[in-house]
């Protein structure tokens, strides 16, 4: 498994990292995080520090409802819709709720059936090599349930 921590530098006002930036919660009052070149200004978004090469696999978990992205790097962190995860050609996101996943690409969204009990974690497989993307539910018996797959993300 891929060890990926968040980058504080690109964290959204609104979003708090705590666990050794391991974890991030959304919050109501925006904080007073220093200007940086690389936050994201218009979305609650946050990228990990780390560039991701060859084969990674990591898991997410999430309450409520969460969000687990792939993007490059030069992703546009300051331009309203363009800049969210999903909505472009640089990034692929997995909208993740208590009834629904739903995979967006380039502002065209997919709804994924998942297992029918519901899991709060995620595990996403990302083989650079290849051009795969791969998205799974993983159970609390560490089952994991195939999602979604996305070629063809060079």
């Amino acid at each position: 498994a891929c060890d990926l921590t968040l980058d504080p530098n690109t964290a959204h006002t609104q979003l708090i990292l705590s666990e050794g930036n391991k974890k991030t919660t959304y919050v109501k009052d925006h904080q007073p995080y220093p200007d940086h070149p690389d936050r994201f200004d218009d979305r609650e978004q946050i990228l990990c520090g780390e560039s991701l090469t060859g084969r990674c696999y990591w898991e997410v978990k999430w309450e409520g409802s969460g969000h687990v992205a792939i993007t490059y790097k030069d992703i546009r962190r300051k331009s309203g819709i363009n800049s969210s995860f999903g909505f472009n050609e640089k990034s692929w996101s997995l909208n993740c709720s208590d009834t629904t996943y739903t995979v967006w690409y380039n502002n065209n969204s997919t709804d994924v059936f998942g297992p029918s009990s519901r899991s709060n974690r995620v595990g996403v497989y990302l083989d650079c090599p290849s051009g795969i993307l791969s998205f799974y539910s993983v159970s609390d018996t560490n089952t994991l349930t195939h999602l979604h797959i996305q070629n063809h993300i060079h």
